[in-house]
C-alpha cells in the first residue's frame, strides 16, 4: 500500500488536479491565482460594542473633569500644591476611591490626631496611622461629593510676598472649613472584618478643617455625622465623632 501523505492532500486544486502535481511554474502560477481570490482586507481597531461611556473616566471628585485633567496630576506629582483647602478636599476624596494612601499621609496635618493611630486600652498602639488609611479606604465605597460650604476660619501673620485671600491663602497657620456630603456604603464590619451583606447607601455629611502648614494645606481634623459601631448616622447633628473617611 502507498502510505505516501502526497496522496491524502488534495486541498486545494487547479483545474482538477492537486497542487502537489503541478510542476514549478505551474504552481507559481496557481499561487497568483489564490492571491487574486483571496483578498485580505485591513483590520479596524475594535472599539467593542454600543457607545462608549463618556463618564467612565470622571474624576471621582464629580468635577465633571477626567481624572487625568484634575486630581490625578496632585496624586501623582508630590510637588504640585492644592491651589485652596476645596481643592484639597477633592483630590483627598479621589484618593480614597482610588485607594492612593500615599497622598492621604502626605496631605495630613502632623497635629492631626489620626497621626497616633489606633489605640487599645492601656495605651497600646494596635495600628498605625498608615494601616488606619489602609482600612479606611477598604471598608467604605464613596461617591457623589458634593461641597456646600468653605469658610475662612483664621489668619496669620500678614505676609504681603504670599497670596491673600481666604480661600487662597498659604501663609503659615492660616486656616480654613469644608463642609460637605457625599455617599457612603460600609463594606465590612470593623470588628470582626466580616463583609457587609448588602451594604446600604448612607448620607453622609462631614467638616474638615485644613491649616497651611509648611506652605500647603494639610488636614488638620474632620468630624463626620457616621457611628462606626452601630453603622449608622448619629441620632443628633451635633454628636459628631473625628474621622478617617474622607476628607
Amino acid at each position: 500500500m502507498n502510505t505516501s501523505p502526497h496522496r491524502h492532500i488534495n486541498a486545494f486544486k487547479s483545474g482538477g488536479q492537486s497542487f502537489l502535481s503541478l510542476n514549478a511554474r505551474e504552481r507559481l502560477h496557481a499561487a497568483k491565482q489564490i492571491q487574486t481570490r483571496i483578498r485580505v482586507q485591513p483590520l479596524r481597531a475594535f472599539k467593542g460594542f454600543g457607545k462608549s461611556d463618556p463618564t467612565k473616566n470622571r474624576c471621582p471628585c464629580d468635577s465633571q473633569a477626567d481624572y487625568s485633567d484634575c486630581c490625578q496630576k496632585l496624586h501623582k506629582v508630590q510637588q504640585l500644591r492644592s491651589d485652596s483647602p476645596e481643592q484639597l478636599l477633592r483630590a483627598r476624596f479621589s484618593a480614597y476611591v482610588k485607594k492612593d494612601w500615599k497622598y492621604i499621609v502626605l496631605t495630613t496635618h502632623s497635629k492631626n490626631e489620626a497621626r497616633r493611630g489606633s489605640t487599645a486600652e492601656g495605651g497600646k498602639i494596635n495600628s498605625t496611622f498608615e494601616q488606619d488609611v489602609k482600612v479606611s479606604m477598604s471598608w467604605g465605597d464613596y461617591s457623589k461629593l458634593e461641597v456646600s460650604k468653605v469658610e475662612h476660619l483664621k489668619d496669620a501673620a500678614v505676609d504681603s510676598t504670599k497670596e491673600e485671600g481666604p480661600a487662597g491663602s498659604r501663609r503659615e497657620g492660616a486656616q480654613a472649613a469644608v463642609e460637605f456630603q457625599y455617599k457612603m456604603k460600609q463594606l465590612f464590619e470593623l470588628k470582626t472584618g466580616q463583609k457587609i451583606k448588602d451594604p446600604p447607601c448612607q448620607d453622609m455629611t462631614e467638616r474638615a478643617v485644613f491649616e497651611v502648614e509648611e506652605g500647603d494645606w494639610k488636614l488638620l481634623e474632620s468630624h463626620s455625622n457616621w457611628d462606626r459601631s452601630a453603622l449608622q448616622p448619629h441620632a443628633t447633628a451635633d454628636s459628631v465623632q473625628p474621622s478617617l473617611s474622607p476628607p
